[in-house]
């Protein structure tokens, strides 16, 4: 059976005296292991087909350094149990589950993290199906979590700098428990159920820290694998979940202060465009988390992967959305952006959106109120204020009172009072005799 993610160097034949056919049958690979050929196992070589496969710990592979160098090796146990259809020649650095026929199977993955983590750990990560199996998984995180910090507690002691490369065997079995952890997240921080994501950030968080990564000080692995699992934290970023939210931008924020990763690893994500921007939490949480981000690391490609145009064309279109916290956060982060650097920034904007520069200009520099008179307002005379005693009319009559009263005039007649129906009768009766009297009166005069 082949042996995948490694390389095969012919050693060159022997003179006559050595081992004569063994040696040609022998092929030394990267590891410093020795893989027989059918000829050398007729010939009752030791190595079985079992052990041709990668083990789990490989060497100080990641040195830049050190007479242990041993670039291109992989640490996940290449055997032949992977998929026989799918013969690779190279897994890469790390083995995630693929779907479909895509990369390694479920099956590859258990064998896999057996080896690392023993098979009740893993088959409480695997645990699927009803809704009360997801406490499982936080049980095998929560497991996690202790080996990782037991393992921070021994880099404490063991990580003494000799310069002699004399620690090479504790570098290759990290690098080989942090692959096996990474194999873990990428599909843990997919979860669906906010009580299991959770204790995946938790273990993240312990993983990328100054004293897991003690005793692999020169390795590249924790910068490459951010972006096996960046886009699951930037997509909880904008979660409706609070805690998920919290606790995803949170996360983005720990890896861009690690030393294993920084800033600029993790800027191309966040700046990356909000694909519903009708959600305004989603919007003002990657617009917060931006600004978070520029505050402590400022602006440059450099250091901090953060550049002004790549901003603004990420912050600008969120100055038009629907909400207004949105567009107020956005507005938020232009004003700092352009602090920086004031010139620059206003060109850039009056190129890509000339309408948001006319905004920001009204917000620094507001118009000042007009003095408006009451009557230009209203249309109407100004009223005295309220408990001004009114002017009196001639005559001594109250300006609110009504028009005098003639003699024989008849003003409208007031509004009935409900009552009841004899206090009706009585009333219509006095009218009518009231009526009577004014007829006899007026014929007398005439």
């Amino acid at each position: 059976m082949p042996c995948f993610g490694r390389k095969r160097v012919e050693v060159m034949p022997v003179e006559e005296g050595a081992d004569g056919p063994m040696a040609a049958a022998e092929k030394k690979i990267g590891t410093g292991r020795m893989e027989t050929t059918p000829d050398s196992k007729k010939a009752g070589d030791a190595h079985s087909s079992s052990d041709r496969g990668l083990q789990s710990a490989p060497s100080g592979q990641d040195s830049e350094k050190g007479p242990h160098e041993r670039v291109g090796v992989h640490s996940a146990p290449q055997r032949a149990a992977l998929s026989k259809a799918r013969q690779p020649d190279d897994l890469g650095d790390f083995l995630i589950e693929g779907t479909g026929d895509a990369g390694p199977t479920a099956v590859d993955i258990d064998q896999y993290l057996e080896g690392l983590f023993g098979p009740r750990i893993v088959k409480d990560l695997r645990s699927h199906g009803a809704h009360t199996e997801w406490a499982s998984r936080v049980s095998g995180l929560e497991a996690l979590q202790r080996i990782v910090k037991a393992k921070k507690a021994e880099g404490e002691v063991a990580a003494t700098p000799t310069g002699d490369g004399a620690n090479w065997r504790d570098e290759g079995e990290r690098l080989a428990l942090f692959r096996g952890l990474i194999t873990v997240l990428a599909r843990a921080l997919s979860d669906k159920v906010v009580p299991v994501f959770l204790p995946a950030i938790a273990l993240l968080t312990e993983v990328y820290s100054r004293e897991f990564f003690a005793l692999m000080p020169s390795s590249s692995l924790p910068k490459k694998a951010v972006a096996l699992f960046a886009s699951q934290l930037i997509f909880r970023s904008g979660s409706s979940n609070a805690r998920a939210r919290e606790e995803s931008s949170q996360a983005l924020l720990h890896l861009a202060r690690c030393d294993a990763v920084g800033c600029d690893a993790v800027a191309p994500w966040v700046t990356r465009p909000i694909s519903n921007t009708k959600q305004a939490h989603a919007v003002v949480s990657r617009l917060e988390l931006l600004r978070t981000l520029l505050s402590e690391f400022d602006l440059g490609r450099d250091h901090s992967g953060l550049e002004l145009e790549e901003v603004l064309k990420f912050a600008l279109p969120l100055c038009e959305v629907a909400s207004g916290a949105a567009r107020e956060a956005a507005m938020a982060l232009l004003l700092d952006l352009r602090a920086l650097d004031v010139p620059r920034a206003e060109r850039l904007i009056n190129q890509l959106r000339p309408a948001v520069l006319t905004l920001i200009h009204t917000r620094l520099n507001p118009p000042e109120p007009k003095a408006a008179d009451a009557a230009s307002v209203t249309g109407r005379k100004a009223l005295p204020p309220i408990g001004a005693r009114a002017p009196s009319t001639p005559g001594g009559h109250d300006a609110h009172s009504g028009p005098s009263v003639k003699l024989g005039s008849r003003g409208p007649p007031a509004t009935p009072k409900k009552g009841s129906q004899a206090q009706m009768k009585r009333s219509q009766a006095a009218n009518d005799e009231q009526s009577a009297s004014t007829r006899v009166l007026s014929f007398e005069v005439s």
